[in-house]
């Protein structure tokens, strides 16, 4: 993900004379670390299921499992924490 910082310029370039940018932070505390790939399966990835041949899907979310799993930490629960970018902008008035 970008900094803010970056967003803010595209913006600026996009001709945008009035803009907001954050960052929000939506913290989960989920039962293990296993229970990620869950989250993350019906808030970030539906639209590769959609996109994909089911086997295709299945074999993307076990090789997605298998590559995410043990960068986390073993924890219960496991605090997991999701950045979102919120983003306005105004075009000037004509």
């Amino acid at each position: 993900m970008p900094d803010p910082s970056q967003y803010a310029s595209w913006l600026h370039h996009l001709g945008y004379v009035r803009q907001h940018v954050r960052v929000v932070m939506y913290a989960h505390l989920l039962d293990s670390r296993e229970d990620v790939v869950e989250w993350v399966r019906g808030a970030l990835l539906t639209e590769y299921q959609r996109r994909l041949a089911p086997p295709d899907w299945e074999r993307f979310l076990q090789r997605y499992r298998q590559l995410l799993i043990p960068q986390l930490e073993d924890q219960r629960p496991y605090f997991y924490c999701n950045p979102r970018i919120l983003i306005w902008g105004a075009l000037p008035k004509n």
